[in-house]
């Protein structure tokens, strides 16, 4: 039907009033590194009268890094454990390999809690993603310190 504008705008004029209007985009035009949650919508529009249709779409940023432990001066790697990241009421998980590597998919820059989980226990850390030019952030090597242990 049309080609957006420099804003990402384009009024489609001559839809039917009160009938299913099917709109879409084509998602060959969206950059890889971005992600759009559906390409199609259906709209019903007023007599005399328009619609608003957006097709949100959001620049998908991976992190990867390393985790290591710091258990009163000694360090651990959490072998085979797990990164839980909250993410606006969301966890997002990582598994973590043999080196305590993790990658994790759609969390944007900001500052998060984290915790590892492992087999010896949990450690709570904060996360802080930066915002990157490519598709993948690397955080480098994170640490997680485990509070001191009381002695009798």
């Amino acid at each position: 039907m049309g080609t957006t504008d420099s804003k990402g705008n384009l009024l489609i004029p001559s839809l039917l009033h009160y009938y299913g209007n099917r709109i879409g985009i084509d998602d060959k035009d969206i950059p890889l590194d971005h992600d759009i949650g559906a390409t199609e919508r259906v709209i019903a529009p007023p007599y005399r009268g328009g619609a608003v249709v957006t097709f949100p779409v959001r620049r998908v940023q991976s992190v990867s890094g390393t985790v290591v432990i710091d258990d009163q001066g000694a360090s651990v790697l959490p072998t085979y454990g797990q990164l839980v990241v909250l993410v606006d009421q969301q966890q997002v998980v990582s598994p973590l390999d043999e080196a305590g590597n993790f990658y994790l998919e759609n969390v944007p820059p900001g500052s998060y809690s984290a915790e590892v989980q492992y087999a010896a226990g949990v450690c709570k850390l904060p996360l802080a993603v930066p915002a990157g030019a490519t598709a993948l952030v690397n955080v480098g090597t994170i640490r997680c310190i485990l509070p001191k242990k009381e002695t009798k």
